[in-house]
């Protein structure tokens, strides 16, 4: 076990009033239970630096620590319910103390390594293969250097080996060597050759074409078993050397393939320093790829024809020049060819814009679409791509990047996704106007509510009551022969949680959080980034913690959305 305190990018939970014992404890259960979790730790760390040579492991011994733990657990069962009343800060204090001990504990009695190897090899894939991508090299390394028996179960085992990353130049020694390791294990490969010190022009890349090339050659030969496939680049060249490798390649196994361009849709090049095979778009896995259900381009673009896009559940597709998007037809046969899409995101990127082609087409039936994503780009193409499908089960919409006034867009969506219950809004323009109030009252069900960089106005529209427009089963259009009733409603009653992003001021979020229960429609929670917690004045950082409901963001975490929101 790491002497690093495993909590270190959690937000830092404030400490416990000095000198405080007898007095009562007066925080939040989340803050208190930061606190316990980091005293824990630190008693914990603690006991680890102090430790000498480990004592035999009798049965006398064992038994001994059996009826210490029980009734450390005893204790702490007590203590956990005296929390949920009136409790001092000794008590905090106890149920750190309490748990650190009986962890220590059941570390000592429990006999890992007389397990048998292939119990020993299930435990330690699940705690490596659960870490992101990029913390699994991390996580065997530590795992195989614990002790001789534990390094030799993790070199023997190859599905301890099936991710690997890949991200420095040639000769890639250590990837090379996991990938020996992998044996006939599925493979999850991340390539990340990213410089963060790239100062964006093509020609400062220190990572070069060549590198890429030899890069590749060790991954197009086991590409039979990749199941998921990663590349993350800087510039054209780069990228361009990758996906040429993987032309005629076949990958019976890939499920999931992703490529990032880091660069700018739209490249200057130095003179003659433009790559051949940015003039024609590249095909991919033309030796088939029969399992490929989730592709995301970013900033490169293919062969839309002959690349094979079908029965796919994730598209996503960001930052392309117009001049390379698929045309209507093409982009209109990818989705008829999925018609199984689960997932869908276009930012700065989606079929080449011709309007007036759009007025003829018969929108395409999506029955399992649940997540939709709208961005960087003008709200005009926004409208234009609205009209290309029908999504009437669409859970979660994010609009980004739009900045202009999007009523024409909330127009076009105005009963469109009645089942939506999840809505991002990010830097998007919004009035407060009948077209908008239309909108957020054609999204009944909506529970989870984010924003970022948003001004007042959206949230002072959440907290009106107007007219119950009828609406036209048969057309899902306002009747307009029949004058609305007198009744008012609340627009989106049944919101729960408001996640609110940088650029929402505290005063905001305050002020919705008190009108919303004034109207008898509370929320149940309020996510503000640590960050920016930490960034207010005490007066309101305690007006906020009083609200009951405050929850903070680590920085770079994401929230679970609650299981409830995707459904009913």
């Amino acid at each position: 076990m790491s002497n690093d305190n495993p909590h270190s990018d959690a937000p830092n939970p404030p400490a416990a009033p000095k000198d405080a014992g007898e007095e009562r404890a007066t925080f939040p259960y989340d803050d208190e239970e930061q606190l316990i979790v980091t005293r824990e730790t630190d008693l914990l760390n603690q006991w680890i630096k102090e430790q000498g040579p480990p004592e035999l492991a009798t049965l006398e011994y064992r038994s001994r620590l059996w009826e210490r733990a029980a009734g450390l657990k005893d204790s702490l069962k007590v203590l956990e319910a005296k929390r949920r009343g009136p409790h001092t800060w000794n008590d905090v204090r106890e149920v750190a103390r309490f748990r650190a001990s009986w962890k220590t504990i059941l570390w000592r009695i429990f006999p890992i390594n007389e397990l048998p190897p292939e119990i020993l090899v299930t435990i330690f894939t699940m705690a490596i293969l659960s870490h992101s991508s990029k913390e699994v090299t991390r996580s065997r390394l530590a795992v195989a250097g614990v002790c001789k028996q534990w390094r030799r179960v993790v070199h023997e085992s190859p599905t301890m080996w099936s991710i690997i990353e890949f991200k420095t130049k040639p000769p890639f020694t250590d990837s090379v060597q996991a990938l020996r390791r992998s044996k006939n294990a599925p493979l999850i490969l991340l390539v990340d050759v990213r410089d963060p010190k790239w100062s964006t022009r093509e020609a400062d890349c220190s990572y070069t074409p060549s590198d890429m090339t030899a890069l590749m050659s060790h991954i197009v030969p086991v590409m039979d078993r990749v199941t998921e496939l990663y590349i993350l680049c800087d510039t054209w060249k780069v990228v361009l050397a990758a996906i040429m490798q993987l032309r005629d390649v076949k990958a019976p196994a890939l499920s999931r393939f992703e490529v990032l361009r880091s660069g700018k849709a739209y490249v200057s090049f130095e003179r003659n320093g433009m790559p051949q095979e940015l003039n024609r778009p590249i095909p991919l896995f033309r030796g088939g790829a029969p399992r490929l259900n989730h592709v995301s381009l970013d900033g490169v673009h293919v062969d839309w024809i002959r690349t094979p896009l079908k029965d796919i559940r994730t598209l996503e597709m960001r930052k392309m020049a117009m001049e390379v998007m698929p045309n209507l037809k093409i982009f209109r046969k990818m989705l008829l060819d999925s018609s199984g899409l689960r997932t869908l995101t276009l930012e700065g990127a989606g079929p080449q814009w011709v309007d007036e082609e759009a007025d003829g087409w018969i929108p395409v039936e999506f029955p399992c679409l649940e997540s939709l994503t709208l961005g960087d780009f003008a709200v005009d193409y926004g409208t234009f791509i609205i009209r290309l499908f029908n999504a009437p089960k669409l859970r979660r919409l994010t609009l980004c990047l739009l900045e202009e006034d999007c009523s024409a867009l909330f127009a076009k969506m105005t009963n469109m996704f009645p089942d939506l219950t999840v809505l991002f809004l990010f830097d998007v323009g919004v009035k407060d106007d009948e077209t908008t109030r239309k909108f957020f009252l054609s999204i009944p069900k909506l529970r989870y509510f984010k924003t970022m960089r948003m001004e007042r106005d959206v949230f002072a529209l959440l907290l009106q009551r107007v007219p119950k427009y009828p609406l036209n089963n048969a057309t899902k259009q306002e009747e307009t022969e029949v004058p609305p009733p007198t009744e008012l409603v609340p627009l989106c009653p049944r919101i729960e949680t408001a996640e609110c992003g940088n650029g929402v001021t505290s005063d905001i979020a305050l002020d919705f959080v008190a009108s919303r229960a004034e109207m008898g429609l509370p929320l149940r929670r309020l996510l503000l980034p640590v960050t920016y917690f930490r960034s207010l004045e005490k007066e309101v950082s305690d007006v906020l913690r009083n609200t009951g409901i405050l929850s903070l963001i680590p920085p770079g975490s994401r929230p679970e959305l609650d299981v409830r929101y995707a459904s009913d």
